[in-house]
Formats: structure tokens, C-alpha cells, sequence
């Protein structure tokens, strides 16, 4: 799970701008305010969409109302992707964290854009078997790992999709909630407060207003890369 850990590396969407202008002739774009809902559940799957500019979340409502993040895309990012099995309706809502533009592709032009363009099409499946892979670790996460490590790793993530360095650190250049960030580590806000003020203590992160800079990934990796050897000898020892 962990050998992509070995050192930091900012991690672009699989998409490219030459993708987004590929697609651009078949779709058309939209803007959407900070905070403003882009999909809601239930609602059919007519268009799948890329995101040009922004930070959105995908994410699901328990019966109860409460929120589960599914995943947080940045720009060239593709969701809604459900809509080539057909027209169904939406299970997850999606909402823009900050003002976006996203653009809109009919099923039929996106399946034609697949059908034409081989190396868009093996992009395109790169991206949905990288996030099966993300769901299984995400889910095996929340049942072995502890909230510390997964708080570490999830930084970890977000430093590779959206880091800046800066002045030896990294600035996570996202403005995330600690509501949100608990919700990704599965987590409450309380919780995560808490973790997130013992990491600053412990040297691993600061905060820049809203922001979190990471200041020491090395001994993030550490503890991950830790925390797996512990899990093979275990595992080992059960054999």
C-alpha cells in the first residue's frame, strides 16, 4: 500500500490539458459558485463532466443526513462517470469548494471521444481502476489503521494533489474544513482537531490561516512506512 510513499512527488489528474481541449469541442462549460451543488442524488446521468478550474467534492448522504467524501478532484479531473452504464440516478451529490468551471459531455459524444481516441480511452480506465484501488485501501484504512495514520496518510495524499512548496514545507493549497478533513479520515471534527494540533507540536505540520503546510513528510512517510512493516510481521507471525 505504501510504495508510492517513498518520497514526495506532486501528482497530476491522469488528464491533461490536451485532453480538456479534445473534449472541449463536444461540451460545453459551466461555472459554479464556491459552496454551489453540481449534482444531486437522484439526479439522472446525462452528462459526464471534467473539471477545468477549482476544487470539487464528491460525496454521500447517510440516511441521517450525515456526510461521507467519497473523493476531492482537482482541475482535469473526470466524474460522473456512472452516466455510460446508462440513464440511472446519481447516488453521491457533488459540491464546488471553491468557484469552478466544469465542463458538461453528453454520454453519446463522450462514448464517440472513447471510441476515437485510444490513449484517451486507456487514460480514462487508469482512472477508474486507480480509484477501485483508493476505495479498497480507503475501506481497509477505516477498519486497521488507527485515526493518526490515517490523518497522516490522507495528508500525504493531499499534498500530492494539491502541495506547493514552500520555504522547505509544503502548503496544501486547499481550503478544507477540519469537518471535511474528519470526514475523510472518518474521524469527528473533534477528533481531528485534536490529532491535527498534536501533529503541529510534534513538528509534522503548521497552519497558514485555513491552510495546512505539511513541514516534515519525511517522518510522515516514516510512520507509514512503520506502521506497514509492523502489519507484515503480524501477519507473518499468524502464518
Amino acid at each position: 500500500m505504501l510504495s508510492n510513499y517513498q518520497s514526495f512527488e506532486y501528482v497530476p489528474s491522469v488528464f491533461t490539458l490536451e485532453d480538456f481541449h479534445s473534449l472541449r469541442s463536444i461540451g460545453n462549460i459551466n461555472k459554479y459558485k464556491k459552496r454551489e451543488t453540481i449534482l444531486l442524488p437522484e439526479s439522472p446521468y446525462r452528462y459526464i463532466y471534467m473539471l477545468c478550474q477549482g476544487v470539487v467534492k464528491v460525496y454521500r448522504l447517510s440516511k441521517r443526513g450525515k456526510e461521507k467524501i467519497v473523493r476531492l478532484l482537482k482541475p482535469y479531473d473526470i466524474f460522473g462517470e456512472y452516466a455510460l452504464l446508462g440513464e440511472g440516478i446519481s447516488y453521491e451529490s457533488v459540491e464546488a469548494m471553491e468557484d469552478c468551471e466544469i465542463l458538461m459531455i453528453n454520454r453519446a459524444d463522450f462514448k464517440q471521444a472513447l471510441i476515437k481516441q485510444p490513449d484517451f480511452f486507456l487514460k480514462f480506465t487508469q482512472m477508474l481502476l486507480t480509484r477501485n484501488i483508493d476505495l479498497e485501501n480507503h475501506l481497509a484504512e477505516l477498519v486497521f489503521r488507527d485515526v493518526s495514520l490515517r490523518a497522516i496518510r490522507n495528508l500525504v495524499e493531499l499534498a500530492k494533489k494539491y502541495g506547493l512548496s514552500r520555504n522547505g514545507g509544503i502548503l496544501l493549497d486547499i481550503k478544507i474544513t477540519q469537518y471535511e478533513l474528519g470526514n475523510l479520515i472518518g474521524a469527528t471534527r473533534e477528533t481531528t482537531s485534536t490529532v491535527l494540533n498534536q501533529f503541529k507540536k510534534d513538528g509534522l505540520i503548521d497552519f497558514n490561516g485555513r491552510k495546512i503546510i505539511i513541514t516534515n513528510i519525511e517522518k510522515m512517510y516514516q510512520l507509514l512506512r512503520k506502521e506497514e512493516e509492523a502489519a507484515k510481521q503480524s501477519a507473518a507471525r499468524k502464518r
